[in-house]
């Protein structure tokens, strides 16, 4: 697969939109062509600005913080998986990969880093507190295979507040994605 593919399917979904709410490499097909496809939208919804909606979607590995912490949440969460997905790709092993929701949180904070005080959500059902202060773990270092451009991405795709992560569109007007195929993935 290249990784020019699984964004531009999210920006598709979002632009009418849509968020999947369970993006996850098991729900992102290949053809033998090479061609991509989003499946599985049993948890997928359509969206407005008044959207409220449950905070038990996406599988595990792949959960945004703010379904975590069981907050309301938006499109940004299908970015937060994409970018779990595509660390993934490149590593072979799921980045986070907690088997419960409090240990989820645990290891995105112990590599990400535990975010501040006045980062953590005004609804969230834990308060900071609970947890630890983590230092963040440079990405490269956990990802020493992926090119600059792409670490670049993947860091912004797992910004803590969802509010700072970018969208499909801005992934697709990247650097990662302007400059053509930096590499593509095996299959």
């Amino acid at each position: 697969m290249n990784r020019d593919d699984l964004i531009p399917g999210i920006d598709f979904l979002h632009s009418h939109n849509i968020v999947h709410r369970d993006l996850k490499p098991q729900n992102v097909l290949i053809n033998r062509d090479q061609t991509v496809k989003l499946a599985d939208f049993g948890l997928a919804r359509s969206y407005s600005l008044q959207s409220a909606f449950t905070t038990i979607v996406v599988t595990l590995w792949y959960r945004a913080p703010e379904l975590l912490l069981q907050c309301q949440y938006n499109t940004a969460v299908d970015m937060w998986s994409a970018g779990c997905i595509l660390a993934e790709l490149y590593s072979r092993v799921p980045l986070f990969n907690g088997q419960s929701e409090a240990e989820q949180l645990t290891i995105i904070f112990q590599k990400m880093g535990t975010p501040s005080v006045n980062a953590w959500p005004t609804d969230a059902v834990l308060d900071r507190s609970v947890y630890p202060s983590y230092p963040s773990v440079p990405l490269e270092r956990q990802l020493p295979t992926i090119p600059a451009e792409g670490l670049h991405v993947i860091s912004a795709l797992l910004r803590f507040v969802a509010s700072d992560r970018p969208s499909a569109l801005d992934v697709l007007q990247s650097e990662y994605f302007v400059n053509g195929p930096i590499c593509t993935f095996a299959s």
